[in-house]
């Protein structure tokens, strides 16, 4: 007798005989997947939005490269700018002697390129922020794109302390009279490994110190020797009037507060 074969079992049999064709089609039986537009790279340099990364090349005072997870990416500071009177060469010195080498945290903000495709980022190294430091230094100032973000107000107070004591690329303010002349180099004026720390207001001229409203450096910058642990001191600290410097131990005088941080000196907590 022969028999019928109904509808619903003519599509289960399709059905199951699809299944097979398609686990058979692959060696090792998984399912293979056609990638899909999102998961196609987005970006030139590399698939991902890097959080950190290690600074493999300085291409100026304000732009650096960045490799992470394989992929190296423009990273530009988020909201600086080398000014075009601005000393460019000391800055990218500066910029050097801040990220070179170093493992940098990288933070976004709502505009995340600019016109040339680098990646508009705030840059921490060592735990502080590289942006403000080359506002406060006087080698950048704020840029005028993007018109809003986040630490603006922020930037525009280092921009105003580097412009009230007359650093970098506003010591063109200070009046020409007789030069001061400038301490021999010291340990405080060092980038590191042979470098040495450009003077922000240009060759003999020195801008009033913290603490001392003249050209007289008086933070006193102390060296641990147990630990190497570098500190500075402020007057009014507990520590400042029996804190003695020895320069050929490594410790310093320095100016401002921003000359001691930049250069790696914490201050001390009491």
């Amino acid at each position: 007798m022969r028999r019928r074969v109904t509808r619903s079992a003519f599509t289960f049999l399709v059905g199951s005989l699809a299944v097979v064709a398609a686990v058979c089609s692959s060696p090792d039986g998984a399912q293979e997947l056609t990638p899909t537009a999102s998961s196609t790279p987005s970006r030139g340099l590399g698939a991902e939005d890097p959080s950190q990364g290690s600074v493999v090349g300085i291409v100026d005072g304000v732009t650096i490269k960045v490799e992470t997870a394989g992929a190296v990416y423009l990273i530009r500071y988020l909201g600086v700018s080398l000014p075009l009177d601005g000393d460019a060469a000391g800055a990218t010195d500066f910029n050097r002697f801040l990220v070179e080498g170093k493992l940098v945290e990288l933070a976004k903000d709502v505009v995340d390129t600019d016109a040339d495709g680098a990646l508009l980022r705030y840059v921490y190294s060592d735990g502080e922020m590289v942006n403000t430091k080359l506002l406060t230094g006087g080698w950048a100032t704020v840029a005028d794109r993007p018109a809003s973000f986040e630490q603006v107000e922020t930037f525009m107070r280092a921009e105003a302390d580097a412009k009230a004591n007359r650093r970098g690329v506003w010591s063109e303010e200070i009046s020409h009279g007789p030069e001061t002349p400038t301490p021999a180099p010291s340990a405080a004026s060092g980038f590191g490994a042979g470098g040495t720390l450009p003077n922000p207001l240009g060759p003999g001229l020195r801008g009033p110190c913290d603490f001392s409203g003249t050209p007289e450096p008086i933070i006193k910058g102390n060296v641990d020797l147990r630990s190497g642990e570098r500190t500075y001191h402020v007057p009014g600290g507990l520590f400042y009037s029996t804190t003695v410097i020895d320069e050929t131990q490594g410790e310093a005088w320095f100016c401002t507060e921003v000359e001691a941080q930049a250069l790696g000196w914490k201050r001390s907590k009491r």
